[in-house]
């Protein structure tokens, strides 16, 4: 081994090569990715449902959450945050013409990324 200064030069026959996989993923996002909406058969309008808009903890906490784009009568209310990583959105559908499947965009306080999921309205 040669010293050169604070550092050792170490002959490449030492050297151990290991390999590494990674996965590279939004720092912010929507579970589930993919929300089905159907009718109530009591009243025949679409059930509610609920989604979470999820942070990594290195991005922090999120703001409230709006609609950016989505088929008309779709309606997203922010219910708040569950944690500081997690908050709760709501949908609410009460159109009479709809996509059978649509990506939706929301845009949240403090994110810089949209956040998508695809919305299946099943009639």
């Amino acid at each position: 081994m040669e010293t050169s200064g604070k550092w050792q030069t170490i002959p490449h026959h030492y050297v151990m090569r290991v390999p590494v996989h990674a996965r590279v993923v939004e720092p912010r996002f929507v579970v589930p990715a993919k929300v089905f909406l159907r009718r109530d058969a009591a009243t025949g309008r679409f059930a509610p449902a609920a989604v979470f808009v999820m942070s990594r903890p290195p991005a922090g906490a999120l703001g409230p959450v709006w609609l950016l784009d989505g088929p008309a009568g779709l309606s997203v209310e922010d219910a708040g945050a569950v944690s500081a990583t997690r908050r709760r959105v709501r949908l609410t559908f009460d159109g009479e013409r709809y996509p059978a499947e649509s990506v939706i965009e929301l845009a949240a306080e403090g994110a810089e990324q949209v956040l998508s999921f695809k919305l299946v309205v099943q009639p």
